[in-house]
């Protein structure tokens, strides 16, 4: 049976094992608490989050596309921005 320590207990642990941490928490690879009761299901992702994290990535590449076609024809339009033909070296 596992025992289950305290925050600052672990930190002590590890620190005495000479473990590095980037956090406190561990993962949880049991499935059963120290007075046998089960543990609740974890956390997983929903394919909807993962579909509206797409989503969103892609209308934000589509719309700073849409913006930096749209300034690019501004410069060019107030000749501020003139391609030459003279950097070709084809």
């Amino acid at each position: 049976m596992a025992t289950v320590l305290r925050p600052a207990q672990r930190v002590a642990v590890s620190v005495a094992r000479g473990v590095r941490q980037l956090h406190l928490s561990k993962p949880n690879n049991e499935t059963f608490t120290v007075t046998d009761a089960v543990l609740p299901k974890p956390h997983s992702t929903k394919l909807a989050g993962y579909m509206g994290i797409t989503m969103a990535t892609s209308l934000g590449i589509f719309t700073g596309a849409e913006m930096s076609k749209n300034i690019a024809s501004f410069l060019e339009e107030n000749e501020l921005f003139v391609p030459s033909d003279d950097d070709d070296d084809d």
